[in-house]
This record gives C-alpha cells, structure tokens and sequence, in this order.
C-alpha cells in the first residue's frame, strides 16, 4: 500500500505566494506547487545562448494563485493545518483565508510528473531528462532525474542556473574541484557536479524522503559510489570544499550564510540559487557579512543565482 501525501492548498493572492510558501514549509511541507490557468513552464530559451532564459510566466490573470505544500503521509496533517490556519490568520490581508486538506497517493504524483516533466538542455554540455524518455544521441552529459517528492527537477530556473555556474566553476578550475551539495533535494546538482569529473561530492539533506529519491537518482546515473549522501545539516559537516552548492530560499540562505560560508575553502566560490530579484540585496549583504564577496549573477528577470567567492 502507497504511504501517499498530505496536501494542504490554499487560493492567496499572488503578492503573498512568498510569505504563505513560508508558512507551508514551517509547517512540514517538503514540497510547494504554485498552480493558476496562465503558469507555463520556464525552460531556458533555446536560442543557443547557455545564458539566454525564457521571461517568466504572466501573472495570474485575476491575481490569484493555489499554492499547495505537501506533507510526507506519517506527518500528522490535523495539526499542520492548525498551525497554517493560525499563521494565516497573523498576516495582514490573509485572515479570511482557509487551508484545504487532501490526501494524493504516491501514484497520483508520479502520474503528474509523467505528464508534464520532458527532458531539457542545460549549459553547454548538460541534458536533464526523466527516465520514462530515451536517450539523446550522445552529444550532451545526460542527467536522468525522476523527481519524486523533493525539490530540483533541472527545469526551473534556479536550479539549472546553478548547473550552469557549476558547469562553468568545473570547467575553468585547475583540478578536479571538491563539491558540497547542501539541501540535495532530487541530487540533481551532486549529480551533475560527479558527471563534469569534479571530485569529492558531498550531498545531504535533512529529509529523509529526499534522501531516498536523491539516492535513487544516484544508482540511477551510476555515480551513487561517487557521491557521499547522507541525512544531516550544515552543521554535521566539519570539511571545506572548492565549490559549494545552496539552491534554498533566501531567508535560509541568510539565515545559513555563516555556515555556509565556512564550508568555503580559502579562495573556493559558493554558488546560491532559490532567491527573488528583490531579494538579491539581502542575501548579498548576509553573504559579505560572512566574508563572501559577490562575483556573478544570473538572472531571468525574476528568480536570481549568486555566486559568491571567500
């Protein structure tokens, strides 16, 4: 029997998506889906330019969005809905709104995916397709992601940006670089980092489920004896690296700027994903408050990537 999903939706207006996404992950959520009639998926532009991207999605035609986080099935779902309702209730302009509760069995998403995740180029040298879609011809490093429950698929913006600027840091680096992959999600970018011949990879997340896809995903691309994954937090990890990867949202990139910026070694470049235009100013102070000096952006006009060196 699947374990299945809790999924808690609610309609918000679109200015809020930020703030009730963060009340949602509080609660237990390890997955969020913003859904209205005119979303569109973001894939880059395909012009030829690695750093060309598509424009973001028009705005929800009547200023609404459903945004949904989803439960692991062994969370007790009463109680996270009671502490979303309470939360909602504190934020200006959202005490009328109420919290759906459903249950989605395992098949139902892995169903969804089918349906709508295809394959996608990446940079110059990357190809990120589901394994449900057959090979390319060769010219590309192909990354086989089956996405599950965790965050990372290689399709949106923030994390392909990050395949890109890690693709970029491998490429223009005297040796094989040392790669830490905090929050893995999915293992997209372990496994892309172990596939461009970079070299220890660290990996962790601090969920168990991702975990489980993540290690799925590595047996998958045959790079699992390659990859070191674990179940932990930044804290658990004592070692500096060349090149560490945060793909977060930015109140936890800020909040984890210190520790992040000490898994750096001495002249070793971060590289962050997850953050909003507007957010960029933030996340950059909380960086150089910790020793990181900016170095490259990208952007599509709406999500930002970082990289910050030590």
């Amino acid at each position: 029997m699947a374990r299945g999903w809790h999924r808690i939706a609610v309609t918000i207006p679109a200015a809020a998506v930020e703030r009730v996404g963060d009340v949602l992950l509080e609660a237990g959520a390890t997955g969020l889906v913003e859904d209205y009639p005119q979303l569109r998926d973001e894939g880059p532009a395909l012009s030829g330019d690695p750093g060309e991207w598509a424009p973001p999605p028009p705005p929800p035609a009547d200023g609404t969005v459903e945004l949904a986080g989803y439960l692991p099935g062994d969370q007790d779902p009463v109680e996270a809905l009671r502490q979303v309702e309470a939360r909602l209730a504190e934020l200006a302009g959202l005490a009328g709104v109420h919290p759906r509760l459903e249950r989605v069995a395992d098949e139902d998403w892995g169903k969804s995916w089918r349906e709508h995740y295809t394959a996608v180029d990446v940079g110059r040298r990357l190809r990120i397709r589901p394994s449900w879609e057959p090979a390319g011809d060769g010219t590309r490093i192909e990354i086989v992601i089956d996405p599950g429950m965790a965050f990372g698929t290689g399709t949106h913006f923030t994390t392909a940006a990050c395949l890109e600027l890690l693709e970029g840091a491998v490429d223009g680096a005297d040796g094989p670089p040392s790669v830490l992959d905090v929050g893995t999600g999915t293992g997209v970018l372990a496994i892309g980092a172990a596939q461009l011949g970079a070299g220890p990879v660290v990996a962790f997340d601090t969920a168990a489920d991702a975990i489980d896809v993540a290690r799925a995903n590595l047996t998958l691309n045959r790079v699992a004896s390659r990859v070191e994954l674990r179940q932990g937090t930044l804290a658990d990890e004592p070692r500096r690296f060349d090149l560490v990867l945060a793909n977060l949202l930015a109140p936890l990139l800020c909040h984890l700027a210190p520790d992040l910026a000490a898994a750096v070694a001495d002249g070793g470049r971060l590289i962050a994903s997850g953050l909003l235009a507007e957010q960029q100013p933030e996340v950059v102070q909380s960086f150089a408050a910790a020793g990181l000096s900016l170095a490259e952006t990208r952007t599509d006009g709406e999500w930002v990537a970082l990289v910050v060196e030590k």
